[in-house]
């Protein structure tokens, strides 16, 4: 066997060969893989005779770093997010408006334009052709006009990916320094 103890190796088996172990966090017995504990210790979790073998389900492999981003072992990361205002960049929107009188029920050019509401009703905003300049409007819009809009639900998160197993060599050529 060229592997070394300890080495993980992706597989595209469906069954997991002699001397490996899937790397699904599965507890292992000190006493029966004495070697292998000897370099992983509890790293993975693990306890009174138990240690565990790195969790590789559903996850990404991430190289560790000399500084403290990524220590060994380190998890973090998730499958789905939801974004909050506070993730957006702070941006505006342009708004075109006319002042002329709305009179048009479906306007070419989606153009704001003042009201042409007959005397005893509500004010109400229509749409107009646009105008040959179209005005800009300054300050604040009225809160009942603009809202903050969306779901809230969580989206994806996943680049592509493609399934394999990722197994452990349990036993195999002790590493040396």
């Amino acid at each position: 066997m060229n592997y070394y103890l300890g080495e993980i190796i992706a597989y595209a088996g469906n069954y997991v060969p002699q001397y490996f172990q899937l790397c699904d966090g599965s507890m292992l017995n000190i006493n029966e893989y004495q070697a292998l504990y000897t370099l992983l210790g509890t790293t993975y979790g693990g306890g009174a005779g138990t240690f565990a073998v790195p969790n590789l389900k559903s996850i990404v492999v991430v190289g560790t770093d000399s500084g403290t981003s990524y220590p060994l072992a380190a998890t973090g990361g998730a499958t789905t997010v939801t974004l909050a205002e506070a993730n957006l960049p702070v941006h505006t929107h342009a708004l075109n408006a006319s002042t002329a009188a709305a009179t048009a029920a479906s306007p070419a050019g989606a153009f704001l334009a003042a009201s042409n509401s007959p005397t005893g009703y509500p004010n109400v905003s229509a749409y107009s052709a646009p105008p040959a300049t179209p005005s800009t409007i300054s300050g604040i819009l009225n809160a009942a006009s603009i809202n903050n809009t969306g779901g809230s639900a969580p989206h994806d998160n996943m680049m592509p990916y493609l399934t394999i197993n990722y197994m452990i060599c349990t036993q195999g050529l002790f590493p040396t320094s």
